[in-house]
């Protein structure tokens, strides 16, 4: 007798444990948020992806009407910057509808590594900078060079349209 009341009390014991332990692995709830960690809003607490994430990048993406000076008094294009889909951290910059830069962004500025470029459908130019915001401004400074030509520095303003 006093084994069936042990055993009748660990399967009650048993049967009283199970909703706790049920409870604990399946009533955690899920987190929505960003879950990349390279996205300024990145929360590592989320186990869900919103969808929300955003980049450095993302704030110098877009099309922007501009006013350049050069040294030789070229004149003033337009400028678009386009976000890479699988890097968070480089953009294409397209000057004049033509002129195609890779560049990088991180906190601070957007940086053009020295690359060859072709300018007006003349190849040969080397071109590299960097951007920043001033304000609601985006100051691009860059030197542009071709083998022929004495170097040209450039300031493009311009405001996100």
């Amino acid at each position: 007798m006093k084994n069936l009341n042990l055993a009748a009390k660990q399967l009650l014991y048993c049967l009283l444990c199970l909703p706790v332990l049920f409870c604990q692995t399946s009533c955690s709830k899920d987190t929505d948020g960003c879950t990349i960690a390279e996205a300024t809003n990145y929360n590592p607490d989320a186990n869900v992806d919103d969808k929300s994430c955003t980049f450095h990048r993302d704030a110098y993406v877009g099309n922007y009407g501009t006013d350049r000076t050069c040294s030789n008094g070229m004149s003033s294009p337009s400028m678009r910057i386009i976000a890479l889909a699988e890097d968070f951290t480089s953009v294409y910059i397209e000057i004049e509808g033509y002129s195609i830069l890779e560049a990088t962004v991180n906190e601070t500025n957007l940086t053009v590594p020295l690359q060859n470029l072709v300018w007006d459908g003349t190849p040969g130019y080397q071109i590299e900078g960097t951007a920043v915001f001033e304000g609601s401004i985006l100051k691009f400074t860059y030197e542009i060079t071709n083998g022929a030509l004495a170097e040209n520095v450039c300031t493009l303003k311009g405001v996100k349209q």
